[in-house]
């Protein structure tokens, strides 16, 4: 049976790029304890799907990535600008679970 190596989690829950996103649904499977085929089938997608969002790769539909950020309990959000800076602020304030 393989270990699963939990990834160590982004310092800030802001996504830049789809690498940052790609590390941030890696960090929520591995801290699942999920293998990347076990987390494919859970969020209906095929592991290579998860593996190119894992690694920041483009080319994937906008629908599955909903499904992949909800199967592992993850929401997307969108905030403007203006008030990103205070919702980052009151993340830092929160202890981490």
């Amino acid at each position: 049976m393989r270990t699963i190596v939990v990834t160590p989690p982004l310092s800030t829950p802001e996504v830049k790029t789809l690498g940052d996103l790609g590390r941030h649904v890696r960090h929520r499977r591995t801290k699942s304890g999920l293998r990347i085929d076990d987390a494919a089938a859970l969020c209906g997608v095929a592991s290579g799907s998860m593996s190119k969002l894992e690694n920041g790769q483009v080319g994937m539909s906008t629908d599955k990535l909903l499904r992949i950020l909800d199967g592992l309990g993850l929401v997307l959000m969108v905030v403007s600008r203006e008030d990103v800076g205070e919702l980052l602020a009151s993340h830092r304030e929160t202890p981490s679970k």
